[in-house]
């Protein structure tokens, strides 16, 4: 899903680097008024591990290789805007690795951070505030996981047309079709991970989760 320089036209890049920016610098004024001071290692140390996850790639049947974004995982723990500026840490050191464009990493921010957080949060508000809900925080993470990833994709498609790409048709098929194979190992590594800290650390979640207007 990390997006080159040269797709977008430089026009189109730069309003989506500046809505971006302008999102992330709203998501660091939600952070500091927000965040539990506690909560600051964690953030921390979650960017150095979704960093050094991502640079583990699966196959796909498109002929195309996957790695865990890790947006809907971050959010679970942390909440939607600390999961935006880890995100947003990680998409600019790949951003420095060639992983990315610089003038591209508007819309990689935009998709993989800014839209996956609050496309993550909601889904996981609907879910864990489910009346009897029977889901674990660990599948609740993973539906979002999947979700989150495939609604990353669409966007990217859509955006991708309004820049003349490609085929409507053959953009949606190809993006929409990987990242549902994509949002199916998402979904796993964050069952896994989540299901990990609720057995070995579950305190990780009052971070976020437990404390936040989620569980009001």
């Amino acid at each position: 899903m990390h997006v080159p320089d040269g797709i977008f036209p430089i026009e189109q890049a730069i309003i989506y680097l500046i809505i971006a920016l302008g999102m992330l610098a709203y998501s660091l004024s939600k952070i500091e008024k927000e965040m539990n001071e506690k909560a600051i290692p964690l953030i921390g140390v979650l960017g150095a591990g979704l960093f050094a996850a991502q640079m583990f790639n699966f196959p796909t049947p498109y002929g195309a290789s996957g790695h865990l974004i890790g947006t809907a995982l971050a959010t679970i723990i942390v909440g939607p805007w600390a999961a935006i500026l880890i995100i947003s840490g990680v998409l600019f050191i790949q951003m420095l690795f060639g992983d990315g464009g610089v003038l591209a990493y508007g819309v990689n921010l935009l998709n993989m951070g800014i839209i996956g957080a609050l496309v993550s949060v909601a889904i996981i508000q609907v879910l864990y505030n489910a009346k009897g809900r029977k889901l674990s925080i660990a599948a609740i993470g993973a539906i979002a996981g999947f979700l989150a990833t495939v609604i990353m994709a669409v966007t990217l498609t859509i955006e991708l047309i309004l820049a003349g790409v490609g085929p409507a048709d053959t953009l949606a098929i190809w993006m929409i079709g990987l990242h549902l194979i994509l949002g199916l190992g998402e979904a796993a590594i964050t069952y896994v991970v989540l299901e990990y800290i609720s057995r070995a650390k579950p305190s990780i979640f009052r971070n976020y989760l437990e404390r936040s207007e989620l569980n009001e």
